[in-house]
């Protein structure tokens, strides 16, 4: 790292993202860019939309009072905001690690501003998760273990791969669909936030995929799509499933084994196919990254054959993972920053 040559090997890949930060700059302890003040009684509404809520289309839910509807599908979403907050953690962990590893002095500035970032994502969540439910549930142990072995690789590409890839590619969608259908304003307005952020940060893997994957060594490449085929199968397909939420569903006298077999009901073979090919879900999202990105091909068709139809995610326009940012919260920030700049220079 303090090798005299190594400062001026800087490349301007990543400096326009870089330089674009200032102006998406948000605090979430500052009312004027989210006011967690405003009231929304969990008991009594859902914080999301229900059609964003698996188990709430099922036989199983429809069983239940409405008022144990509302309290499934909020414990659900607190289990799901859970996870983000641990997400958010552990991207601020892995590009803080990044930071210190990269050589490229210019991406080595994106991977630390992009810690700066993720902290207050981290800060965001745990004051939204502890206004509305009180505090966090544990991270799930398959996407603990993928955390471990990011931090763990030397492997700078799977690194990349798996943080502004596949981390960053489910929050991007996660993010997008979420804040489409959140009912509590709150929520609304820090998915949009953390959806500018975001992006930036997915913009960054999408980047290197477009400069390095297509140069690799075709044996390292197979080894880095398999890896993150691997990967998607062991962190991001056990994140969903219902085997990670029974302690939610034993307080509502019904089984992780009994609503598998309700979900096995409602997505039938083609219509989880269709997840993935669907812009209305954060799956889509995703798997349209890594294939854009060159790491998904159709070599992967053996495994996720069951799940992705490759010929519709083909087929879809290139220009479907632009960046989806809403364009009238990112005017307001600016003015917001713009106004705190004036003030602090009177």
């Amino acid at each position: 790292m303090v090798e005299p040559q190594r400062y001026s090997e800087r490349s301007d890949l990543l400096r326009v993202q870089v330089s674009k930060s200032v102006n998406h700059f948000w605090d979430p302890f500052d009312e004027r860019y989210i006011n967690f003040a405003i009231p929304f009684d969990v008991t009594q509404a859902l914080i999301i939309d229900p059609i964003q809520i698996d188990e709430l289309q099922t036989s199983v839910a429809a069983k239940l009072s409405k008022a144990d509807q509302i309290k499934l599908g909020n414990d659900i979403m607190h289990f799901y905001l859970s996870q983000l907050l641990h997400g958010e953690q552990a991207a601020l962990i892995v590009s803080s690690n990044l930071s210190q590893t990269l050589l490229d002095p210019g991406i080595q500035e994106f991977a630390a501003n992009q810690a700066t970032e993720e902290a207050r994502h981290v800060s965001a969540f745990s004051k939204y998760i502890s206004i509305r439910f009180g505090s966090p549930m544990p991270m799930v142990k398959p996407m603990q273990d993928f955390v471990c072995e990011l931090l763990s690789l030397d492997a700078i590409d799977k690194k990349i791969a798996g943080m502004q890839l596949l981390i960053e590619g489910l929050a991007v969608g996660v993010f997008k669909i979420f804040g489409k259908y959140a009912v509590d304003p709150v929520l609304k307005r820090l998915f949009q936030l953390v959806l500018i952020d975001e992006s930036h940060h997915h913009q960054f893997g999408k980047t290197w995929a477009e400069y390095e994957v297509g140069d690799l060594d075709p044996s390292v490449r197979n080894e880095l799509e398999d890896w993150t085929v691997k990967s998607f199968l062991g962190a991001i397909v056990h994140l969903i499933s219902p085997t990670e939420k029974a302690d939610i569903y034993q307080k509502y006298n019904f089984t992780a084994q009994e609503m598998q077999v309700a979900m096995h009901e409602l997505f039938t073979p083609e219509k989880s196919k269709q997840m993935f090919v669907d812009k209305e879900t954060f799956l889509y999202y995703l798997m349209k990254s890594l294939s854009d990105s060159g790491i998904l091909t159709r070599r992967s068709a053996k495994t996720l054959g069951f799940m992705v139809d490759f010929d519709e995610l083909a087929a879809t326009p290139d220009d479907a993972l632009e960046t989806w940012v809403p364009e009238d919260v990112i005017s307001e920030l600016k003015k917001i920053n713009e106004k705190k700049q004036i003030l602090k220079s009177l």
